[in-house]
C-alpha cells in the first residue's frame, strides 16, 4: 500500500519526495516572474477586398443568388465575416469584404489564401481585383 500524505488522503497528485527533489517543494519547473513580450501582437485582423464581376447576370435576384451562395460557401469552409460592400445597384459588379481574426500572422495568411482560391474558382465569377491587409492594433 502507497503511503499516505499527511492529511490522510493518497490521491496520486500528492506531493512525493524524490531523490532529485527537495521535500515539500514540486518537481514542475516555475514559471518566471516577468515573461517576455510576446513578437506579435494578440489581435490581428485579416481583411481582404475582392472586386468581382458576374458576366452571366441579367437582374439584381440574379446577382444576389451568385453572392448568396458565394458567401454561404466562405462562412461554411472558412471561420471568416464576409459583406457585400459596394456596387450593390449594379448588376454584373460587386465588391466584398472578407475578415479574419487571430493571433498569428502565417495563420491568417494562410486561410486568407485558401479563400482567394476559392473566391477565384467560384463559378459565375471573375476576380477583377484582390487585395490583402493585415491590421495590427495601434494601442499596445
Amino acid at each position: 500500500m502507497p503511503p499516505r500524505s499527511a492529511r490522510g488522503s493518497n490521491a496520486g497528485s500528492a506531493s512525493r519526495t524524490t531523490k532529485t527533489s527537495r521535500r515539500g517543494t514540486s518537481s514542475r519547473p516555475t514559471r518566471s516572474k516577468s515573461s517576455p513580450e510576446p513578437s506579435e501582437p494578440a489581435v490581428l485582423v485579416a481583411l481582404e477586398r475582392f472586386d468581382l464581376r458576374i458576366p452571366g447576370c441579367r437582374s439584381l435576384k440574379q446577382k444576389r443568388h451568385v453572392l448568396t451562395a458565394l458567401t454561404a460557401a466562405l462562412r461554411q469552409r472558412f471561420p471568416v465575416s464576409v459583406a457585400e460592400v459596394e456596387h450593390q445597384d449594379l448588376w454584373q459588379r460587386t465588391a466584398i469584404a472578407v475578415a479574419a481574426v487571430g493571433s498569428d500572422q502565417h495563420h491568417l495568411r494562410r486561410v486568407m489564401h485558401e479563400v482567394e482560391k476559392l473566391v477565384e474558382r467560384w463559378d459565375g465569377t471573375e476576380v477583377l481585383n484582390a487585395e490583402l491587409q493585415l491590421v495590427w492594433p495601434e494601442d499596445r
